[in-house]
């Protein structure tokens, strides 16, 4: 197990490779699921903003435009890559392991 704890960092961020590469192979990349999400919800707000409140849909669309932040604030924050502090230069130096999301 002594290898494990040695390698732990170089496991997670193959890890974290690997399922960005299945994630691009089967669907759409980062950028295409952003744009799609940042597009519909472009059209979703420009059609609620028209709406009055006292439309039914627009429950609907509020709920819609929710969601969709939900997911696009979901898709911001799901990598975490680290890096041993043996590889970070001292004047850079602040934790014991530095973590950072994509």
């Amino acid at each position: 197990m002594e290898w494990g704890r040695k390698f732990q960092f170089e496991i997670q961020n193959l890890r974290t490779v690997e399922l960005e590469a299945l994630a691009d192979k089967h669907l759409a990349s980062r950028t295409q699921r952003w744009e799609q999400l940042g597009a519909t919800l472009r059209r979703v707000e420009a059609e609620l903003a028209t709406r009055k409140l006292e439309d039914v849909p627009t429950a609907r669309l509020i709920t819609l435009a929710a969601g969709l932040r939900t997911e696009a604030a979901r898709e911001s924050g799901n990598l975490c890559f680290t890096l041993p502090t043996r590889n970070i230069p001292n004047d850079e130096y602040f934790e014991n392991v530095v973590d950072w999301r994509s």
